[in-house]
C-alpha cells in the first residue's frame, strides 16, 4: 500500500472514531491561518465531468467546516464532512460507507462566489483501486 494510500486510510480513522462522525478541529483560526475569506455555511451542488451532481450542506464556525451529503437515489445513507477554511481554500473530507468504504476528499479555493478545486476518492478495497479517482470540480450554491 502506498504512503499516500496509508495517509488516506489514516484520516478516514481519524474522521470515524471522532464523536459524531467529525474530526476534531479547533473552531478559531490560529496566528499562522489566515482568517476565513467568506462564510461557507449553505447548501452546495458540487459538479465534476462524467458524475452526478452532488449537493453538501455545509456549516461554517470560525474556520472550521462540518457538512453532510443528504441521503439520495445514489446513497441511501447520510455522509458526514468535516474540514476547514484558512482565507479561500477549504478542505474537506468524509468517508463513504460504500461497498467497503470510500474516502472523499474535496479541496477548492472560493473565489467569485463559487468552489473551485478537485475532488479525489480513494478506495479501501483493492479490488476498487481501480477507481480512484482525482478530478476537477466546482461548487455553487
Amino acid at each position: 500500500m502506498s504512503l499516500h494510500r496509508w495517509a488516506a486510510v489514516g484520516m478516514a480513522l481519524a474522521l470515524a472514531a471522532s464523536p459524531g462522525g467529525h474530526a476534531a478541529a479547533q473552531t478559531q483560526a490560529s496566528p499562522a491561518q489566515a482568517a476565513p475569506v467568506a462564510d461557507l455555511t449553505g447548501r452546495w451542488t458540487f459538479t465534476q465531468e462524467g458524475h452526478q451532481p452532488v449537493v453538501i450542506v455545509l456549516k461554517q464556525v470560525g474556520s472550521v467546516l462540518t457538512g453532510e451529503m443528504p441521503v439520495s437515489a445514489g446513497f441511501p445513507t447520510r455522509i458526514l464532512f468535516s474540514g476547514v477554511i484558512e482565507g479561500a481554500q477549504m478542505d474537506i473530507m468524509a468517508l463513504f460507507p460504500y461497498e467497503g468504504g470510500e474516502l472523499v476528499h474535496i479541496r477548492a479555493e472560493y473565489k467569485d462566489g463559487r468552489l473551485v478545486g478537485r475532488a479525489a476518492s480513494i478506495h479501501s478495497s483493492p479490488r476498487k483501486w481501480s477507481h480512484d479517482a482525482d478530478r476537477a470540480a466546482v461548487g455553487v450554491r
